[in-house]
Parts: C-alpha cells; sequence; structure tokens
C-alpha cells in the first residue's frame, strides 16, 4: 500500500514537473532512478553514487491560445446580417390620389419582408414626422392642409439611420365657402 502512494506520488511529480518545465520552457533534463525499496524517483539532478537514467521526453505540442493565436470574435452589430427590404409601398392613399373635402385620412404602408428587431417605420407629411412605429403600418395624417402634399415612409434602424425609403403625393382637395348672398 505504501508502494502505491509513492508510486502516485511519483506519477504527480513527474506531471507537476513536466507542466514546470514546459511553463518555464526551461530545457533541463529529468533523471529517473529507483531507490532501496524499489520506488521509483524523478530528478532534475543525477543522484551521486547511484545509478540513474536520464529521461527523453517527446517535444511538447504547443497549441496557441484564442487570445494570441486565433482569431475568434463576435460579429460586430455592423457586421450583422443586414436586413434587405424588398418592398416598402405607400398603398393607401393610391400615389396621385384626390382626397376630398377631409383634412384627415389614413395612411397604409405595405413592407416585405415584415419590420426586423430594432427597426421602425416613420411617416413624414411635406418632411415633418406624423407617426413612428416598430410594428404598425398604419398611420393618421391629421390638420392636413389642402393642395399637394409629400408622403414619405422610412425604415429606420436602431441608430435611427434610413435603411430604405418611399415617397407618394397626394392631393387634398376642399370646398371654398360660397361668398355671402348680396343684401
Amino acid at each position: 500500500m505504501i508502494k502505491n502512494r509513492v508510486r502516485l506520488f511519483s506519477s504527480i511529480l513527474l506531471a507537476a514537473m513536466s507542466c514546470t518545465l514546459f511553463a518555464s520552457s526551461v530545457s533541463a533534463a529529468i533523471y529517473k532512478t529507483v531507490d532501496e525499496e524499489g520506488n521509483v524517483v524523478f530528478s532534475d539532478s543525477a543522484p551521486a553514487g547511484k545509478p540513474s537514467e536520464e529521461v527523453k521526453l517527446k517535444p511538447l505540442t504547443p497549441i496557441p491560445s484564442p487570445q494570441s493565436g486565433l482569431n475568434i470574435s463576435k460579429p460586430k452589430p455592423e457586421e450583422q446580417k443586414i436586413v434587405s427590404y424588398k418592398k416598402l409601398e405607400i398603398v393607401e392613399p393610391t400615389p396621385g390620389a384626390t382626397i376630398q373635402n377631409q383634412d384627415s385620412f389614413n395612411v397604409r404602408i405595405a413592407l416585405a419582408p415584415g419590420i426586423q428587431p430594432g427597426h421602425r417605420i416613420r411617416l413624414l407629411l411635406n418632411g415633418k414626422r406624423v407617426g413612428e412605429s416598430s410594428g404598425q403600418l398604419s398611420f393618421t395624417a391629421s390638420n392636413v392642409e389642402r393642395g399637394s402634399q409629400v408622403l414619405t415612409a422610412e425604415i429606420l434602424d436602431e441608430n435611427s439611420k434610413v435603411i430604405k425609403s418611399a415617397k407618394s403625393t397626394v392631393f387634398v382637395h376642399r370646398a371654398i365657402a360660397p361668398p355671402p348672398p348680396p343684401s
């Protein structure tokens, strides 16, 4: 039992010495001797007056750490898959439509593929913001004046950068109040 413990200790000592040699990158010789009780002993110096054998270790194969040798990194948000919207269109009111006697009207947008996480849709009327949403494709333009009106739908990324836009022009007509009757 004592011999087994000594052998285990010797094996552990050999492993520790091997690690020490590897870590310090020192090329020192290792000697193997057998003591009076038959136990194998490893040492970095040849024992005086006892027969010993120099242990020849196989060369170690260095493996680079991920920090030094391998170029493993997470993609930056800018490098992540960029979605290409195939369709962005203002479908209601139709382009060139005339809106009669209304100061408010609904605007509906068609989008393909659907809005992606982190992106938003913004609707502008003559360059002024009407609304913004992360999923809604319908807006109401209120208090719209008479005349030619330019609607702009924009898809914004998480940094509020415009990814895609679409424009449509509509015309708002209102009846003018008739002049008062002559008195």
